[in-house]
Parts: C-alpha cells; sequence; structure tokens
C-alpha cells in the first residue's frame, strides 16, 4: 500500500489554494522576511527564524515559480532543487521555517489519474507537487526559538604545538621579536634589513 505525506488530500481546483501578488507585494515580502532573518539572527549564529536556505526557496517561489496571472505555485522538490542549487533535507528545512514563520503556507495534494491497465482503464492516486501560498511574515514570527551556536574552545593543541615550534613555551626568558628574527637571519648567513 502506498503512503502519503501526512495532512495530504484531494485538490479539485488548484486556483482555490493560490494568491495573485503583484510585484510591489513580492518585493515588500522580501524585504520584510530578510528583514526579519537580520533581526532574529544571535551574534555569531549563520541562521535566523528564517536561515539562508529558507531565505533562497523563498526569491525562487517570488520570483521565479509564482504565476502572475493566478498567483499558482506548485513547483516540485526536483525543480526547487535545480533552480536554488539546494539539497532536498535543505529545501524541506527552509520550508518547515518558513511555514513556521507565516510566509508560506503548504497545501500537500493528491490527485486521481486514469491509466491504461493493460486493456482496461484504471484510477490511480498519486501525490502531486505542493501548492504553496506566500503572505508577509507573522507576528508571531519574531518570538519563534533559534538556536544559538554552540561556544568553540580555544585550539588550545594547536596553539602549544606553535608555541613550541616558535619556543615560547621554554621556560627561559623570551627573547624580544627583533631578537628572534636576528638569530635566524644569523643561521642562514644573512643580514637583518630592518
Amino acid at each position: 500500500m502506498k503512503r502519503y505525506r501526512r495532512g495530504a488530500r484531494f485538490v479539485m481546483d488548484p486556483r482555490q489554494h493560490s494568491r495573485p501578488l503583484d510585484r510591489n507585494e513580492r518585493a515588500r515580502i522580501l524585504v520584510l522576511s530578510e528583514a526579519l532573518e537580520r533581526r532574529t539572527r544571535p551574534p555569531g549564529a549563520r541562521n535566523g527564524v528564517v536561515s539562508q536556505p529558507g531565505l533562497r526557496v523563498l526569491r525562487v517561489l517570488l520570483l521565479c515559480f509564482l504565476r502572475g496571472s493566478d498567483g499558482l505555485c506548485c513547483p516540485s522538490y526536483v525543480q526547487l532543487m535545480a533552480a536554488t542549487g539546494l539539497c532536498r533535507q535543505s529545501i524541506r528545512n527552509g520550508l518547515k521555517r518558513l511555514e513556521a514563520a507565516g510566509i508560506v503556507r503548504i497545501t500537500r495534494r493528491l490527485v486521481r489519474e486514469v491509466v491504461d491497465g493493460g486493456g482496461f482503464l484504471m484510477t490511480v492516486t498519486r501525490q502531486a507537487s505542493n501548492l504553496y501560498r506566500i503572505f508577509e511574515p507573522g507576528e508571531h514570527a519574531e518570538h519563534l526559538p533559534v538556536r544559538s551556536p554552540a561556544p568553540r574552545k580555544f585550539p588550545s593543541a594547536a596553539y602549544a604545538a606553535l608555541a613550541k615550534m616558535l619556543g615560547w613555551g621554554s621556560s627561559k626568558q623570551r627573547k624580544p621579536v627583533r631578537a628572534v628574527c636576528d638569530d635566524q637571519l644569523h643561521n642562514f648567513g644573512a643580514r637583518p634589513v630592518f
């Protein structure tokens, strides 16, 4: 038995699940989404509420796949992967964040098709590409949780190896930098320039 995505349903008229946008509304949605991403990004983090893959998917949905006449937007994941250059999981994560922020509403749809089954006609149900409606970011989007980056430890092992190589870790009194340079140049038979 074929399993379908949770929440998938039959959609008779896809235009009922579409929202036409003019170019000013598209630009406004992009600007508000980018501003939301900048405001919610923690210091040192790469992504905020919307995420960089989410912004890339939103740009492609708005500028490439949204039909101007009736607002129909239903690209498949393969088309989104080709247009954005992202993998399937990155697109899925970006769409999940866009949906949580209220920017994209996703309708998962099933369609019935009549196929020839060896001399007789059969009705087959298959999962079709999702329908996307695009809105301005919701008011609740500012308060969505964002994961802060974990603090990284100072690379003490690498620092210790470098200090040992430069002779900084010895118990002797350190020479000034110019003296270290003069000693190294003297070993090679060269004269200091400075």
